[in-house]
């Protein structure tokens, strides 16, 4: 296949999308800069500001990918590979913006969410921290699993922190199981790590809220809570009887229903 062999179909998505991304990239700025400066209560915002480019730099990569995948230059795929990795590792800094931005109001961005690409790159990120430990992630998905109606940026948020604490507490050479799938009219993500076993008391405490000592698996999952009921979906933790602990989201699928 030669360069003038591509579909122009493509190509003109490809441009629509390019377009698209200048024009949020200008919505965020002009967001941005009518934060106040140095101000704690701005973290939400600007992590939201913030994810109007990435959602979008990285819809426009994984549409050229497939496109280009065939370019007779190679490194243009090494260039892609590479813009696709900083975009995932950014949009995991904002993630952490979000966790850091717990007690302060969020206004939401509701959109179409395909958890099941959110999960898959969620996975991507922390094999890295999985493999020194000698830890598998494995992924599963369900081929029938539904879009949501959410804010991109909250879900991901609550998928870092979910991994996060199961490649934390998970034990050397063992294994961390994901898997998306359809129930009902929802879409649901299930995170079954091997590490110790909680009580329902610990269960209980670590979803409490915020300032109540260290729960047994750190206050992110009590942030994720909270992000999480403000989607309108539901986390919940089972543990047990001899050893592990599966953290489950659930969302509303699209289209949303009030």
């Amino acid at each position: 296949m030669t360069a003038h062999e591509w579909s122009a179909d493509p190509k003109r998505e490809a441009a629509v999308a390019i377009a698209r991304a200048q024009a949020e990239l200008e919505h965020a700025v002009e967001e941005l800069t009518r934060l106040p400066a140095l101000d704690v209560r701005s973290i939400a915002l600007a992590a939201h500001a913030l994810t109007n480019f990435l959602s979008v730099t990285g819809a426009v990569v994984d549409l050229l990918i497939p496109v280009l995948r065939e370019h007779p230059d190679r490194q243009v795929g090494t260039w892609l590979d590479g813009l696709a990795h900083a975009t995932s590792l950014m949009s995991h800094t904002v993630s952490q913006l979000m966790n850091s931005s717990v007690g302060f109001g969020t206004t939401l961005r509701i959109e179409v969410v395909d958890l099941a690409r959110l999960g898959e790159r969620a996975c991507a990120y922390y094999r890295t921290a999985a493999e020194r430990k000698a830890v598998v992630i494995s992924y599963r998905v369900d081929p029938d699993v539904p879009e949501v109606r959410t804010d991109r940026v909250l879900v991901a948020a609550v998928l870092d922190s979910l991994l996060s604490n199961a490649v934390q507490h998970t034990p050397r050479n063992s294994s961390i199981t994901v898997e998306v799938r359809a129930q009902g009219e929802k879409a649901v993500c299930s995170i079954r790590d091997e590490g110790p076993v909680l009580t329902q008391e610990a269960i209980e405490f670590v979803f409490g809220a915020p300032g109540r000592g260290e729960p047994p698996r750190g206050l992110g999952l009590a942030v994720a809570k909270r992000f999480v009921d403000q989607l309108g979906g539901e986390i919940k933790c089972d543990s047990g009887p001899s050893k592990g602990v599966t953290m489950t989201l659930s969302l509303p699928s699209a289209p949303w229903r009030d």
